[in-house]
């Protein structure tokens, strides 16, 4: 890792969250600040509770931030499945469309794992406290101090909000940032509701799921607004996850029919035994202000979800921890002025991916026809590759540039489609004018 210069180092940094994101920051800070406090909302055992959650595939940019760590990649390693394959079915127009991406060198993991290895590496670092049941009351943004309901005052150099989309942070932000409205700016949308579960490669499974080695997303039938994912999984047994998302006003009862049909080869009493052992439920949040500063405090992370459901917002909220620390550890450049520049470039592009990437995705569902527009114009040069399905598992994928290249394809890929449309027009036009002619030459002949 590389070390900040002297003139960098600072005291006392506070964050609030101590998932994925949280943790990783302060293991990735440890060497920038003297003393790292984490402030984890839930209690020791609901955090640490041992079942299955979500598969998350770490993109090549976010394991060059997470190789700065020393031993994460190394303790992660035995627990890993590999990520070869994706492939995404699509109806465009009432026809089925199939996209498949091969990848080299990508695995995933369980989050409850990628936890579990972060916190024994917490353990073992001298300078950080983690405190489990934590409650933020307040944040005085002028003083530098936050107060927690039972542990009382913390000062801070940096206060860092890591705790997902229903950040206490965020909320205390909201209240407190004189340019923004906590309505509009700040605002958490419910897009969508989602069940998961796992269930073991029986001879169907394999024969319907584990063709790829990774994500297979379809949609179930008669019902076009729900989505059916599936992961295969190899640690700590060989299992598949299933995640079925869809619209908020989902009832229990279309879940039901929605496992029945795509899992007829399981007796109700085989599924609800694997229900018990690994189901679990909740709703897809979208925040508009998934990154945003103010003063000597920060939101990061990831606060949106997407329909692949591997974990590509987890693997920005990476790529945000390591751009800021980039600007932290210039020499000379206080907390503030490191802020602003990363808000004002890494900040804008994380809001424009969640907006413009995560909220539709989600929302409305995979937008499939973006993107095989995508891969279509790609193949031929008028476009780069889409950031989804290509761009993000690209070695050398940088938010910035991506992003702006994205703003960029779009805007050529309206104007081919008004090139289209124009051209379609003069060939009705030409079609009209050619059957006049012949009309009016038939008539006087």
């Amino acid at each position: 890792m590389c070390n900040p210069s002297p003139h960098n180092k600072h005291e006392s940094l506070v964050i609030v969250g101590g998932g994925p994101v949280g943790m990783l920051t302060a293991l990735l800070y440890k060497d920038t600040f003297s003393s790292i406090t984490i402030l984890e909302r839930q209690s020791k055992e609901k955090f640490f509770a041992s079942r299955y959650t979500f598969p998350v595939v770490f993109t090549p940019a976010a394991l060059n931030v997470m190789k700065q760590v020393d031993g994460l990649l190394k303790a992660l390693k035995p627990s890993q499945s590999p990520y070869q394959d994706l492939e995404v079915k699509f109806k465009v127009l009432g026809k089925w469309i199939t996209i498949v991406k091969k990848f080299e060198g990508l695995n995933s993991s369980w989050r409850d794992t990628l936890v579990k290895v972060e916190h024994e590496l917490i353990l073992k670092t001298k300078n950080i406290s983690m405190h489990f049941g934590c409650e933020l009351k307040s944040i005085d943004f002028d003083q530098n101090i936050c107060h927690e309901a039972t542990l009382g005052a913390f000062s801070y150099d940096l206060l860092i909000g890591a705790d997902g989309c229903h950040s206490q942070t965020r909320q205390l932000l909201a209240e407190a940032h004189p340019l923004y409205d906590p309505k509009t700016d700040f605002k958490k949308d419910i897009v969508k509701r989602w069940h998961t579960f796992a269930l073991p490669i029986t001879k169907e499974v394999d024969r319907d799921y584990c063709q790829y080695h990774a994500n297979l997303t379809v949609q179930t039938g008669d019902k076009s607004d729900f989505a059916l994912i599936a992961s295969v999984m190899r640690y700590p047994k060989d299992v598949v996850s299933y995640l079925i998302s869809a619209p908020p006003s989902a009832t229990d009862e279309e879940f039901k029919e929605v496992k029945e049909k795509n899992f007829p080869y399981f007796s109700e009493e085989e599924m609800k035994k694997h229900n018990d052992e690994s189901a679990i439920s909740g709703h897809f949040y979208h925040v508009t202000a998934p990154t945003f500063c103010y003063k000597s405090c920060v939101l990061l992370g990831d606060a949106a979800h997407s329909w692949q459901s591997s974990g590509d917002l987890l693997s920005i909220g990476f790529l945000t921890v390591g751009k800021l620390l980039s600007e932290l550890q210039k020499a000379g450049v206080s907390i503030p002025n490191a802020l602003k520049a990363y808000d004002e470039s890494v900040g804008e592009c994380v809001r424009f991916y969640s907006n413009n990437f995560a909220y539709p995705r989600s929302a409305a569902g995979m937008r499939g026809g973006e993107i095989a527009t995508f891969s279509t114009l790609s193949k031929i040069g008028l476009t780069g590759t889409h950031p989804t399905v290509d761009s993000i598992y690209r070695e050398g994928f940088d938010l910035e540039y991506d992003m702006k290249q994205y703003v960029r394809d779009l805007d050529t890929i309206n104007h081919f489609k008004m090139v289209m449309l124009l051209l379609t027009f003069l060939s009705i036009f030409g079609a009209l004018v050619h059957y006049k002619v012949i009309e009016v030459s038939q008539f006087t002949a």
